[in-house]
């Protein structure tokens, strides 16, 4: 299964790199508003897949997976909204807080769907 797991991650990190360059290529940061959601719920999911993968392989507790996949999730995103910080692609913009806030429940949305397809196969294939 931690092959399943990295193949959902390697595939979403592609996707999420696809649609990065597309949306700078074609400016669809700027043309549609929400663009970005959709890369932080992949970017998300896609470090959600590969800690499940890892977790998967440590065989690590159903009940403490979720929170751990989450927390790094989180943890990727914090880090990626200080890149944006000091590349200064993200200010002066007068929501950033509002704005970061935002993107970081999404990130911890998709490692919310990462943790429940972990859950969920856990469950199927042990219980």
């Amino acid at each position: 299964m931690p092959i399943f797991f990295n193949a959902l991650a390697l595939l979403s990190a592609l996707t999420v790199g696809f649609l990065y360059w597309h949306g700078v290529q074609d400016a669809l940061f700027w043309k549609i508003g929400t663009y970005y959601i959709i890369l932080h719920v992949l970017g998300g999911f896609a470090v959600g897949s590969w800690v499940s993968a890892g977790l998967w392989r440590l065989r690590a507790a159903r009940d403490k997976a979720p929170l751990r996949i989450m927390l790094a999730a989180l943890a990727v995103g914090v880090a990626w909204e200080i890149f944006e910080f000091i590349t200064g692609l993200s200010w002066p913009d007068p929501h950033y807080l509002t704005k970061t806030t935002g993107d970081l429940l999404c990130d911890v949305t998709g490692g919310l769907v990462a943790a429940l397809l972990y859950g969920a196969l856990r469950s199927y294939l042990y219980e």
